[in-house]
């Protein structure tokens, strides 16, 4: 779904709460998401505009155990 440059030793799973997009310099634009964790901390992550299509708000990430992409449930 996205990647992730950190490879976490446990499993990683949260609920979308928000999305976004934007453009900095005003031509390239750029797609994130905001994650609720299990933990409680938020967290957001930029993503392509493929996947970002097409999740919604309430949908569930897991990301296993050293991977680096979380996949929707």
């Amino acid at each position: 779904m996205f990647a992730s440059r950190n490879v976490h030793e446990e499993g990683a799973w949260g609920v979308v709460v928000g999305k976004g997009c934007g453009a900095a310099d005003g031509s390239h634009r750029y797609h994130c998401v905001e994650v609720r964790l299990v933990d409680g901390a938020t967290v957001k992550a930029r993503i392509g505009k493929a996947p970002w299509g097409s999740l919604a708000v309430g949908d569930r990430l897991i990301e296993a155990v050293g991977a680096t992409a979380a996949v929707r449930l």
